[in-house]
C-alpha cells in the first residue's frame, strides 16, 4: 500500500523523534512533499530507508548510548 504518512507516525515507525525524521528528510535520507506546513511521507520512502539502513535485513531495535561529561 503507498499510504501517506506524517512525520510523527513516520517517527513513531522508527522510534525516533520528530525532528530526526524532518533532518532525514533534508538530507534526502527519506523522500517525502511539503504539503502547507507540514510534511507526508510514501510508506514505500519509509520501507525503502528501512531496508536500505538494514542491508535487506529486519529492522533492528534502536539503541540509544548516554554519554556524559
Amino acid at each position: 500500500m503507498n499510504q501517506l504518512l506524517t512525520t510523527k507516525e513516520v517517527a513513531d515507525r522508527l522510534g525516533v523523534e520528530p525532528k530526526t525524521v524532518l533532518r532525514y528528510l533534508h538530507q534526502g535520507k527519506l523522500q517525502g512533499s511539503k504539503i502547507g506546513r507540514e510534511y507526508r511521507i510514501l510508506e514505500r520512502s519509509l520501507d525503502s530507508l528501512i531496508t536500505v539502513g538494514n542491508n535487506g535485513a529486519q529492522p533492528s531495535p534502536l539503541r540509544t548510548a548516554i554519554i556524559t561529561a
